[in-house]
This record gives structure tokens, sequence and C-alpha cells, in this order.
């Protein structure tokens, strides 16, 4: 499980780096790619798939909700001192207790502000972030977790197997490019939910 995409943000507007080079997948040559595991580490990704197009969900859809549900337990520390500081009133007859309340309350309210951050990730958004492949216009349409939806050419993605960032169950995601006119600067990034333990080139 990797977070990357909703936090932090992909790089955009760089260079292509040399390990995405080398785990280029050629969408030209589909049928000379390892793609027996790819299809079978879906899971279920597919929306809808007909004579025009296919349309498949969002690399986090099958995490969603994993992650509010683990940042909610640290929203019960500085729920619990605010409470203690604001109703319970502690001794502040010196500066050592002025000192010991202010320094509770501050650390209180940063991890609070922090938590419904991360939270804000997941709250608050669509259930999932299709991606449709068009197959007869050649057009990949991409609805972005920042509520837009953009429009590529087939021709100017570039997918990879990036070998050099994997999650805690050691999976290589397959991640799309959506390149400039000089082939080479990334302008956007999303990622397909398939896994593969495989590494490709072109």
């Amino acid at each position: 499980m990797r977070l990357d995409g909703l936090w932090p943000k992909y790089k955009v507007n760089r260079p292509l780096s040399e390990n995405e080079k080398a785990g280029k997948l050629n969408q030209s040559k589909w049928q000379d790619q390892p793609f027996s595991d790819l299809i079978e580490n879906g899971y279920d990704g597919v929306i809808r798939l007909n004579s025009t197009y296919l349309e498949v969900v969002d690399r986090h859809y099958i995490w969603k909700g994993f992650l509010s549900m683990a940042f909610l337990v640290f929203l019960v520390p500085p729920i619990a001192m605010i409470t203690m500081v604001v109703f319970i009133k502690p001794q502040m007859n010196d500066l050592e207790g002025i000192l010991a309340t202010i320094v509770m309350l501050s650390l209180s309210m940063g991890l609070l502000i922090a938590v419904i951050y991360l939270l804000l990730t997941e709250f608050f958004k669509w259930t999932h972030y299709p991606i449709r492949f068009n197959r007869k216009n050649r057009r990949v349409y991409i609805f972005g977790y920042d509520g837009k939806i953009r429009i590529a050419e087939w021709e100017k993605l570039f997918f990879t197997v990036r070998t050099d960032i994997k999650d805690i169950f050691k999976d290589n995601y397959i991640f799309c490019h959506v390149l400039s006119d000089d082939d080479s600067t990334v302008l956007y990034t999303f990622t397909l939910p398939i896994e593969t333990f495989a590494t490709s080139s072109s």
C-alpha cells in the first residue's frame, strides 16, 4: 500500500528518470509484455468494457477507507488532551504549570490539524477516479484526484514499471506519464489498478 499520488502528489514538469526509462512498457507491443500476471492482479479494477473503451478505477481504490481508519485512531490523543485542558483545567498557579499547559495544547492542536489534513485526502472525495481508454479515437480520459478531467493521446503516454519504489508487499506498480511534445518531460502522472512482480523494458 502506497499513498503517493494522494500524499504526496506526483512530481510533474520534470524529465523522465533512468529507472522509468529502463522499466518502459511499449504499448505498441502489448503481446510482447508479460501481462498475464498483471491481469490476475487487477483487483476487479475494470468498471466497464465494450467495443469502444475500457474503463478502470484508480490504483488507490482498493485501499479506500484504510487510510481513514488508521488515522482516526490518532484523533483520540489530541482530542483527549484538549478536552483535559479546556474542561478539567489543570493547575496553572505557577509559571511551570502555564508553560506545560501551553506546550500540551500546542502539541495537541498541531497533531489534530495534521490528522485532519491527512483524513481529508479521503473524506468528502469521490469513491473512485475512473480512467477510460478509448480504442476508437485512441485517447485516454483521466479523472484526476484534483477533480479535473484530462485527455491524453495514446501515443503521448509513457507506461513504466518503477522498481525503485515498492509497497510493503514488494509489488511494482504500473505508472503512466503524460509527456510533452519533447517526449521526455512529464506533464501528468497516474497509476493503474494493477500490480506486478515482473519488470519490463521496451
